[in-house]
């Protein structure tokens, strides 16, 4: 793996650029203290493609293994980053089968420089859990122990609900459009562009950061909007043969309210490989978590917080609380429907009336440490808590905001 990397700095994840059959492959990686008998993680993303998405996530899963002998290597899709295009000279444009036989590359790559006994787990979000199916479809007795499938794009994906929307769109407006609009986007001053990124999209830290500068590229947009048209051609029914044989392999998460892999999608693989490993969360926990990057663990000593920023308005909080010799958390998010319009503060002997504009206000929950990263993770419902396990008991916080 070693000799594939150039320009990477000494800090998790190390960003890479690993050259895979002659593809120069864009890289986050956690790499094994161990050189034996590894477990590999291989993360393939979503549309657009672009793994810096998913650094937090990622990051989440590496600290909670926190083993010697694992390693993570998330791979963003061929041509669907900047970089890409400039150093190879390549305008070209990839199908979801390209992306499908460029993943088998990077597991064939990964084979060759680790020992024989390695073990690989492939994980997908989306239309990433279709490409990891492929590879272990193309690559059955090579190592792959597990697939873990995040909200799981496996079958007939145009009649779901952002298909249907997503399908009329790709079909009406031509690459090209896509295209101009990515060439006019680039060339905007940085800040204008993330600006007009932030008023759009709401998208705040990481994710604005990623969305600004690495996605809206001609190149790179056309190629999604390619993936996305070969996405709803391709993917039609289930292939039962390929699941009923390698159904043990598989660990899959649904969301209530996900609108590419409906709940739907779960009933049906419930009801048709009963004997599945499946569990149904309320939210996407890669798109919550690291698509918009709005949630934060707040730490008191900054060197223990990888990428530290300034707080954000629509940041949701973690903190540990240390009472009655137990370590409880309180989970805050934003929610300015709880700011009382009467409220005062004290000062010098006086009561004044507190200014919405000075202050951030939260509902707060205090979890029981057993339940806090599920729901972390997970997301919750802010307004309807009070009764789920876990949950110990909530409060209005008021934070001046300068503080």
């Amino acid at each position: 793996m070693a000799s594939f990397i150039k320009n990477s700095v000494m800090r998790t994840p190390l960003r890479a650029v690993w050259e895979v059959s002659g593809c120069q492959t864009e890289t986050l990686l956690w790499p094994a203290k161990a050189t034996k008998n590894k477990t590999i993680l291989v993360f393939i993303p979503g549309n657009p493609g672009l793994v810096e998405y998913y650094t937090s996530f990622l990051e989440r899963v590496h600290t909670s293994v926190a083993s010697p002998s694992f390693e993570i290597i998330g791979v963003s899709h061929k041509g669907h980053s900047i970089n890409y295009h400039e150093d190879n000279k390549d305008k070209g444009v990839y199908s979801l089968q390209d992306q499908i036989q460029h993943k088998v590359d990077c597991l064939d790559t990964l084979i060759k420089q680790n020992d024989p006994d390695t073990r690989f787990i492939l994980m997908g979000h989306s239309i990433g859990s279709y490409i990891s199916a492929s590879v272990l479809k193309e690559r059955p007795n090579h190592g792959i122990s597990r697939i873990v499938a995040l909200f799981p794009t496996l079958r007939e994906i145009a009649i779901t609900p952002n298909g249907v929307q997503i399908n009329r769109l790709v079909n009406t407006i031509p690459s090209w459009v896509f295209g101009a609009t990515g060439s006019v986007l680039s060339c905007l001053a940085p800040p204008f562009r993330q600006y007009l990124v932030k008023l759009f999209t709401g998208q705040s830290g990481e994710g604005l950061q990623v969305t600004a500068h690495q996605l809206l590229h001609s190149n790179v947009l056309k190629n999604v909007i390619t993936m996305a048209r070969f996405e709803m051609d391709t993917v039609k029914a289930l292939d039962h043969d390929f699941y009923t044989e390698h159904l043990d392999k598989f660990i899959m998460y649904y969301s209530a309210n996900d609108q590419w892999a409906p709940k739907d999608h779960y009933d049906y693989m419930l009801k048709h490989f009963p004997k599945g490993k499946y569990t149904i969360l309320k939210l996407d926990i890669a798109a919550r978590s690291t698509l918009f990057f709005k949630k934060r663990d707040i730490s008191p000593n900054s060197h223990y917080q990888p990428n530290a920023r300034s707080l954000q308005f629509d940041d949701s909080l973690r903190l540990s609380v240390d009472a009655y010799n137990k370590t409880m958390y309180l989970h805050l998010s934003p929610n300015y429907d709880l700011f009382h319009p009467q409220a005062v503060v004290h000062q010098e002997g006086k009561s004044v009336r507190i200014n919405p504009s000075d202050y951030r206000v939260y509902r707060g929950y205090v979890v029981d440490p057993i339940y806090s990263d599920h729901y972390w993770i997970s997301g919750f419902d802010d307004n309807n808590m009070e009764d789920q396990p876990g949950i110990l008991g909530w409060a209005r916080i008021t934070v001046r905001n300068d503080i």
